[in-house]
């Protein structure tokens, strides 16, 4: 999933992926329905996505040795 703009297409079918990116409005002044339903859908999506990524970030400092300084931050987390 991206934004509008990214031209990578070829570089996901390599990969055998494929690209959603939300519709636009081409000029019109508001976008049809279905247009609307599908950018609502991949809204949903991307908030999943962004979640996921996030849980990974956060838990790579439980990969290596915390620092004795952060003890007391997990433990305030934990309790």
């Amino acid at each position: 999933m991206v934004d509008r703009g990214f031209k990578i297409n070829d570089l996901l079918a390599f990969h055998q992926c494929s690209l959603t990116i939300p519709p636009g409005k081409h000029g019109n002044l508001q976008m049809s329905a279905s247009n609307v339903q599908e950018t609502s859908l991949i809204a949903n999506v991307r908030i999943y996505v962004e979640q996921a990524i996030k849980r990974v970030k956060d838990f790579y400092i439980l990969k290596k040795e915390l620092p004795i300084r952060l003890l007391p931050l997990l433990l305030q987390k934990l309790l």
